[in-house]
């Protein structure tokens, strides 16, 4: 019976020290393997994409993300430059996947705005989601650290569920791109 209650201790103090472990180096750690955990945000008022480069940039392979947590840092920084954040500020305020988030329905501290899911890789990334108001729109940013330019749009179609599905409605030009000052 001792041996047995020694046993348990330790395995719940092995569980314990584990679960601690993941959970103080988890976020840094995927963070630092991150291929743009070392790019520099974009500087406000960046240029804006071209079609011809929106298409050439969506091209690319793509890693998607569906965790606000794994978003790099960098990405945040420039989506709320461009997306123009709590209102003009410049805290990432978006609600992970399936989380409430406010819509018509205010709901305070709730930001306005769900990730969908996010994909990048080593120079460019794409934030997809959804911006809950009057009625709900489904959005996209693209953002090229190595031309320092991005690009915002809403769909017009609804039916985008996959990194694949959002590069054949950006292709075949289903959305309202933003103007320069549209967002502001």
């Amino acid at each position: 019976m001792k041996a047995r209650t020694v046993s348990f201790a330790m395995f719940a103090l092995l569980a314990v020290i584990t679960a601690g472990l993941w959970l103080r180096y988890s976020r840094p750690l995927r963070q630092a393997t991150s291929p743009l955990a070392e790019v520099t945000a974009l500087p406000p008022g960046a240029g804006t994409m071209t079609l011809a480069e929106l298409d050439s940039t969506l091209g690319d392979h793509f890693e998607t993300i569906t965790n606000l947590a794994e978003i790099p840092q960098a990405v945040e920084e420039s989506f709320c430059r461009v997306e123009h954040c709590n209102f003009k500020g410049v805290r990432f305020d978006m609600v992970n996947p399936g989380e409430a988030m406010s819509t018509d329905f205010m709901i305070p501290g709730v930001p306005n705005k769900r990730l969908k899911f996010a994909a990048t890789n080593d120079h460019s990334a794409v934030v997809f989601y959804e911006w809950g108001g009057y009625a709900d729109q489904h959005c996209v940013v693209v953002l090229d650290f190595r031309r320092r330019t991005s690009w915002g749009a809403c769909l017009t179609t609804y039916r985008v569920k996959t990194f694949d599905q959002l590069r054949s409605a950006i292709s075949g030009r289903q959305f309202v791109q933003w103007r320069r000052g549209d967002r502001e």
